[in-house]
């Protein structure tokens, strides 16, 4: 049993990777200059923006950071297409979402699963009059189970 746990835990991770796409503020140093500074701009003025609004953001960009409106276009069309802006209402009021990458799931309580099934085990062992360790499953976490713990403090 102690498997099933890492093992859905695992599916959810990797299904996640791979729907969740995005970027990563890392992500962004590998951009032209042109999209970086289109996707900094959204991600600091908010991130449903029109394009008249960040036009307007670009052109209040000291001089020599500013680009073109055709720079723009190709920064936007390019961004879109690489799945890094999302593009969002209609063809009148049209605005730009940033794709971020959702946080990555904190790995403090990665262990929880195999204490869990540790418990499990442990009350099964018990409840069956069983003082076999066939029944207790195998700890895939590299977690000290509570045996180990009995032991030392004995």
């Amino acid at each position: 049993m102690g498997g099933l746990f890492n093992r859905l835990q695992d599916q959810l991770n990797e299904r996640e990777t791979k729907q969740s796409g995005g970027v990563s503020a890392v992500d962004l140093l590998v951009l032209p200059t042109y999209q970086r500074r289109v996707m900094r701009l959204l991600l600091r003025h908010g991130h449903l923006t029109t394009y008249d609004q960040l036009w307007t953001l670009v052109q209040e960009l000291p001089e020599n950071q500013q680009f073109s409106k055709e720079e723009l276009d190709e920064a936007i069309a390019q961004l879109v297409s690489e799945r890094w802006l999302f593009r969002v209402g209609e063809e009148k009021v049209i605005s730009y979402r940033v794709n971020l990458r959702r946080k990555a799931a904190s790995q403090l309580g990665g262990g929880i699963w195999g204490a869990i099934d540790s418990k499990i085990a442990q009350r099964i062992a018990k409840a069956t009059g069983s003082d076999s360790t066939d029944e207790t499953p195998s700890n895939d976490d590299d977690t000290p189970s509570d045996d180990a713990d009995d032991e030392t403090s004995s």
